[in-house]
């Protein structure tokens, strides 16, 4: 039987992971656009807020249209992670 490793907790970890929330929780065309320009203002709007949210632990309706918590086990669960407001 496999047994579960702890999480890591550095920073990049936390950057990917707040990352992926953020991506997910974004419409889709905002997610087109990411892939398709990785170097233009949406991406960059993005990895803006994801640093917010690995750093702050959360990121406000000030910060994004979007009100959300950093969830550090968002990679391991992620089908069962509501996200914007709609379960998966």
């Amino acid at each position: 039987m496999k047994q579960s490793s702890p999480l890591p907790t550095g920073m990049a970890f936390k950057y990917e992971t707040a990352y992926n929330q953020l991506f997910d929780a974004a419409p889709n065309w905002i997610q087109e656009l990411v892939i398709e320009e990785p170097l233009e203002r949406h991406s960059t709007a993005l990895a803006h807020q994801a640093a917010i949210l690995a750093e702050k632990g959360e990121i406000t309706a000030r910060e994004t249209t979007t009100p959300m918590k950093f969830d550090p086990k968002y990679m391991i669960n992620k089908q069962q992670v509501e996200v914007s407001g709609k379960a998966k």
